[in-house]
């Protein structure tokens, strides 16, 4: 109960704060783009689209194409969002119009809209080009990790995420890695999240409610537990 309090007070309060910064600085993209990611987690695509549409005059073609892109992916556009993000960036590398941010935002947005597509080589392909511009982000990292464990390829992740057991999703995707892979480490590495994962609770601090859903559902093997995690999840994170 005191993590799923913590979500819901930690994204109305983070809507609140955003609102209140676009609205002294409307012409701050990084506002309207933190603001839309927000409403993307809590499920409000319309109003993140609007975010998303404030960017077109402040920013370049690529950051507010990806930001709608993103929204489209999830409201049944996703083979347009792809189609139309792809070409804007084809272009951009072309003229050498993109930096490097925006690169790798676009690349990742691409990566997560093949995939829902079903399109696993294809998001395969991006996640790699992504890599080649920065092999340490996190986000990334994380995404490319739950791509292989869907995939089998457990064994892979391994390598992938040994040495970034520092930040908490990553060691969570190396434990059930290890667990399917029957390596070693797992239970030395289990053992390590579950302190983590205790201690957050003990202090009424835990927001990672989607990963304890991981953790019972693929470590403990207790699905019906898992589900309660993932309910509480739910409730904020859409």
């Amino acid at each position: 109960a005191a993590a799923a309090m913590t979500l819901l007070t930690v994204f109305p309060a983070a809507l609140t704060d955003l609102t209140r910064a676009t609205k002294a600085l409307p012409q701050n993209p990084q506002g309207w783009a933190t603001l839309s990611a927000v409403q993307i987690v809590m499920g409000d695509y319309e109003g993140a689209r609007k975010s998303c549409a404030r960017l077109i005059p402040l920013s370049s073609a690529l950051a507010a194409s990806g930001c709608l892109a993103l929204v489209g992916s999830l409201t049944g556009s996703a083979e347009k969002s792809y189609q139309s993000l792809e070409s804007l960036l084809q272009n951009a590398e072309t003229q050498g119009e993109v930096n490097k941010a925006e690169r790798l935002w676009a690349i990742s947005i691409l990566g997560e809209i093949a995939e829902r597509l079903g399109r696993r080589e294809q998001a395969e392909g991006w996640y790699k080009k992504a890599f080649e511009i920065d092999p340490d982000d996190s986000f990334l990292l994380s995404a490319y990790a739950d791509f292989l464990i869907m995939g089998g390829r457990d064994a892979e992740v391994i390598p992938l995420l040994r040495g970034r057991e520092n930040i908490d999703p990553l060691l969570l995707r190396l434990v059930v890695a290890e667990k399917h892979a029957k390596d070693p480490s797992f239970e030395k590495d289990r053992a390590q999240l579950a302190a983590r994962f205790e201690s957050e609770e003990a202090r009424g601090e835990s927001i990672h409610l989607r990963e304890r859903a991981i953790y019972v559902a693929h470590i403990e093997d207790k699905a019906p537990e898992a589900l309660i995690f993932a309910k509480r999840n739910w409730e904020v994170q859409k």
